[in-house]
This record gives C-alpha cells, sequence and structure tokens, in this order.
C-alpha cells in the first residue's frame, strides 16, 4: 500500500500465437525494455493499466490524441510517483489493428508518437486510430 505508486503496468502479448506476431512482439518489448533500463521511459501500456483515481483526475486523464495517449500519460504520471511494472501481469490482446493496418506502419506511429512526445509536441490527426470497424 505504497501511496507513492501512482500506476501499475504490466506486459501484454498477442492471443494468435503465429511467427510475425512473436517476432514483433519480441523486438518491441526489447525496445520498451532498452527505454525503460537505460533511457528512463517511464510509459504505459493501453492495454495493462492501472492508475490511481485521484492521480488520474489530477493530471486531467488521457489526452485526446489520435494515439500514443497512453504512452504521454505515463510521463505525467511519472511525475506524480512511482510507476511499478509487473511482468507477472501479462495480458493477451488481439492483433487486428496490426493485420489491418500493417504491422511496421503501425510502429512508426507508435514511433512518432513518442518522438513527439519526447520533444513536448501535440499530436494531431484527422484520423483517428483507436476507432477502427474490424467488420
Amino acid at each position: 500500500k505504497d501511496k507513492n505508486i501512482v500506476a501499475v503496468t504490466g506486459p501484454d502479448g498477442p492471443i494468435k500465437k503465429n511467427l510475425k506476431n512473436i517476432i514483433f512482439y519480441s523486438f518491441l518489448w526489447k525496445m520498451i525494455n532498452f527505454g525503460r533500463k537505460y533511457l528512463k521511459l517511464y510509459g504505459t501500456g493501453g492495454t495493462n493499466t492501472a492508475i490511481r483515481k485521484k492521480t488520474f483526475i489530477e493530471i486531467g486523464g488521457y489526452k485526446d490524441w489520435p494515439h500514443s495517449d497512453d504512452i504521454e500519460i505515463g510521463f505525467r504520471l511519472k511525475k506524480k510517483g512511482k510507476i511499478i511494472f509487473d511482468k507477472d501481469l501479462y495480458v493477451l490482446l488481439s492483433t487486428r489493428r496490426l493485420e489491418k493496418q500493417g504491422y511496421l506502419k503501425t510502429l512508426f506511429t507508435w514511433t512518432k508518437g513518442l518522438v513527439y512526445i519526447l520533444l513536448g509536441k501535440e499530436l494531431k490527426s484527422k484520423k483517428q486510430y483507436f476507432k477502427l470497424n474490424y467488420d
């Protein structure tokens, strides 16, 4: 019950364990762990994060961005307290977005979002990344 802990996050990975997904997520988590360990980047993942309600309200919640709002909020949370990464809090996720938009295009979008965040720029786009129809 450490009151300095403002968020807890953990890893995620694909439900479908095909070769493409295994390679993609292995690479992605190596990059995330490198950023966390060597660059002190404390982002959160939208699929697997719990945030203290009081802190969430204090910082104004998620920004209305087309993508990368889950990473950006981690930077603001870190200023308020500790973000704990628990490798045992693993969740499975769908890879429909990766399959629909393309693995490399999605990785580029995420990387672009991180660069904008590091430069202190707002993300704007006419296309909403999170509002997709998967029919």
